[in-house]
């Protein structure tokens, strides 16, 4: 059996002719033509929520909440332990390294030590608060603490570079 594509008619095999529209079965219309397929949308997702409210992810992507460093029992980052450390030593640590080494480099060399490293503690500590959870205050707190001194000693230093050029210029 087969079916006429205009009036859906069955006809047997051997039919030429369908016995109700008065047409050739083989010969297809222009609308019972298959058509091109339009361009492909991507398919709905439907509701995409789990069943707590968030977004479920895989384990190739990271949630959005995760944090990019894991952080140690305080939940602070090390960028923000290294930048405070950086902090509070690296000016004893610098002038000893500038005094050790104070007969192989210019005088000017411990100044400029002393600035890279309390540089180092700002982009350590401006990154490091940026990895702090906002709900996470302690770690919020040292961050800024950590930037606001190695800020000072920077400009503490600065000032010293500037002391130091006018001095050397008489």
């Amino acid at each position: 059996m087969k079916v006429c594509p205009r009036c859906a008619e069955e006809l047997s095999d051997e039919a030429t002719i369908c016995s109700r529209c008065h047409n050739h079965p083989a010969v297809a219309p222009a609308w019972a033509a298959p058509r091109r397929p339009k361009e492909s949308s991507p398919g709905r997702l439907g509701n995409v929520w789990g069943p707590d409210g968030l977004l479920p992810t895989s384990d190739r992507v990271p949630a959005p909440f995760k944090r990019l460093e894991p952080a140690g029992a305080s939940g602070i980052p090390s960028k923000v332990w290294v930048s405070l450390i950086l902090a509070f030593v690296w000016g004893f640590a610098a002038g000893t390294i500038a005094d050790l080494t104070g007969a192989v480099l210019p005088r000017g060399a411990g100044l400029t030590l002393h600035a890279a490293g309390f540089i180092t503690g700002l982009i350590l500590g401006i990154s490091g608060l940026a990895e702090v959870g906002s709900s996470d205050r302690l770690g919020r707190i040292v961050a800024r603490l950590a930037i606001a001194v190695n800020g000072f000693n920077l400009a503490w230093i600065v000032m010293w570079a500037i002391q130091y050029g006018l001095v050397v210029r008489g």
